[in-house]
C-alpha cells in the first residue's frame, strides 16, 4: 500500500494502514496533526474524530462507508469527497480502468439516491462469518431441489483488483479539488463523475441524479445525533472496538508560543496561520478549537458543561454558525477554565453583567467615550489595564 515499506513486510507485528500513513504525512510535514484511529466510519469514537473536520476525503472500498459519508454530509452537514478506482481485466489484459469522484453535501442527494449502493454487498459487509455460512448452506440446499438459491445468497464478492498508479491518479485529483473547495478557489464540475484511462478521451461520464423525495437524507438535515434512528446503517454488535493508537499533541502545531501565552492571559489577539502561500486572520472557531484542545477536553464533554449539543460545538469550530451570544461565550469559557476576553473580542460582542454595567453608571460610560475618541489602540488599553490595577492595588 502507499506509504509501505520493504522492511515493513520483515516485521513480526506489521505496522496498521493508518500508522504507516501517519509515518508518510509526517515525512511530508514533521509539524502535521495526525489522529490515528484503526477502527470504522461506524464508531462513534471515529465519528466525534470526523465531526472537528472541514472536509472529509473518502477514499472508501465499503459499501456502509459510502453510505456512512452520505449520513454524515446530511446530518451533521459536513461534506466529503468520495474517491474510487475499478479494474477489470479478462486473459490478462485490462478491460476498464475506471476512477470515480462523488461529492457529498447537504444540499445533494445522499449514495442511495446516486444508486451507488448495492443492498447485497452491504448486507454481506455486516453480516457476521456464521451469518453468511448459514446463507450458503441455505441456498446450496435450494439449489439442489431446483429453487433459486440467489434469494438467499447472490454469491461471495468477487476480488477487487487495484493498480497503484490508478489510486495514485485518483488520489490526487481529490487532493486537488479538496484544496480548491476549502479555500473557494473552484468547485467540482459535477456532483459525480467517472472516466476510464484507458478509453479515447478517457470516456468520460458526468452522473446528475435528483435527490429522491422518498429518501429520508433530504428530511433529517442538520439533525446531528437526533438522526440517529435515519441513518443508513449502522455499527454492528460483532465488529471489533475501534482503537486509538496515536492522538495529536494537546496544542496544535499551528499555535504559536505567543498565541498560547495571549490565550492564557485572555486578551484579545489575531493569529496568524499557514494557509496556502499566505495568512488569514483566526476566526471564532479556530480560535475555540485551539482553547478546547490545550486544555484536552472533548466536543462532548464541552457541549455536556455548556448544556448543548454536541454538534453545536461542532458547528462552531469549523464556522458553520455565526459565533455565540456573549452570555454563552462566557459559559464556553467558563467550562474551559478560561478567560473570556480572547473570543469575545472575536465575536464583537458584550456580556451582560458588562453592558449593565456600563448603562448603570454614567462615569463608567463617560470613560468608555474618551477612550473611544481618543482612538486607543490594543496596546494603549493594556497599559491603562495595569495602570488601573497599580491604582486600585494603592
Amino acid at each position: 500500500m502507499h506509504g509501505s515499506r520493504f522492511e515493513d513486510a520483515l516485521q513480526k507485528a506489521p505496522a496498521t494502514k493508518v500508522e504507516l500513513l501517519a509515518r508518510l504525512i509526517r515525512e511530508i510535514n514533521p509539524r502535521a496533526r495526525i489522529t490515528c484511529i484503526q477502527g470504522n466510519i461506524l464508531d462513534d469514537v471515529v465519528l466525534d474524530a470526523l465531526l472537528e473536520c472541514d472536509l472529509l476525503l473518502g477514499c472508501t472500498d465499503s459499501q456502509h462507508g459510502r453510505a456512512a459519508l452520505g449520513d454524515i454530509a446530511a446530518h451533521y452537514l459536513l461534506p466529503s469527497i468520495d474517491v474510487g478506482v475499478t479494474v477489470a481485466a479478462k486473459a490478462g489484459k485490462l478491460k476498464a480502468q475506471i476512477v470515480e469522484i462523488c461529492r457529498h453535501s447537504p444540499q445533494l442527494p445522499c449514495p442511495f439516491c446516486l444508486g451507488r449502493i448495492d443492498a447485497n454487498l452491504l448486507s454481506f459487509e455486516l453480516m457476521t462469518e456464521e451469518e453468511r455460512s448459514q446463507r450458503r448452506q441455505v441456498a446450496a440446499a435450494a439449489e439442489a431441489e431446483g429453487i433459486d438459491g440467489r434469494a438467499y445468497w447472490v454469491g461471495d464478492p468477487a476480488p477487487e483488483l487495484t493498480v497503484g498508479y490508478l489510486t495514485t491518479l485518483a488520489g490526487s485529483l481529490a487532493a486537488g479539488y479538496a484544496e480548491n473547495l476549502l479555500m473557494g478557489a473552484a468547485e467540482m464540475p459535477h456532483q459525480r463523475f467517472q472516466f476510464d484511462v484507458g478509453l479515447p478521451r478517457f470516456g468520460f461520464n458526468p452522473v446528475e441524479k435528483p435527490r429522491n423525495p422518498d429518501c429520508s437524507c433530504g428530511k433529517t438535515i442538520g439533525y446531528a445525533d437526533q438522526a440517529r434512528a435515519d441513518r443508513s446503517v449502522s455499527r454492528p454488535a460483532h465488529w471489533p472496538q475501534p482503537r486509538i493508537l496515536e492522538s495529536p499533541s494537546a496544542v496544535s502545531p499551528c499555535a504559536c508560543a505567543e498565541f498560547q501565552k495571549k490565550l492564557k492571559n485572555g486578551v484579545e489577539y489575531q493569529l496568524n496561520m499557514l494557509y496556502v502561500g499566505g495568512t488569514m486572520e483566526a476566526t471564532f472557531g479556530q480560535m475555540l478549537r485551539e482553547l478546547r484542545r490545550s486544555k484536552n477536553v472533548s466536543q462532548r464533554d464541552l457541549a455536556a458543561k455548556v448544556g448543548v449539543d454536541f454538534s453545536y460545538i461542532s458547528k462552531l469550530e469549523n464556522d458553520r454558525l455565526p459565533p455565540p451570544a456573549a452570555d454563552t461565550v462566557m459559559k464556553i469559557c467558563q467550562a474551559l477554565d478560561s478567560e473570556p476576553d480572547a473570543l469575545l473580542s472575536v465575536t464583537g460582542k458584550v456580556p451582560s453583567d458588562v453592558k449593565e454595567m456600563l448603562t448603570g453608571n454614567p462615569s463608567a460610560l463617560q470613560f468608555v467615550r474618551e477612550a473611544q475618541r481618543m482612538g486607543l489602540a490594543s496596546s494603549d488599553w493594556d497599559r491603562l489595564g495595569r495602570t488601573l490595577r497599580r491604582l486600585r492595588k494603592g
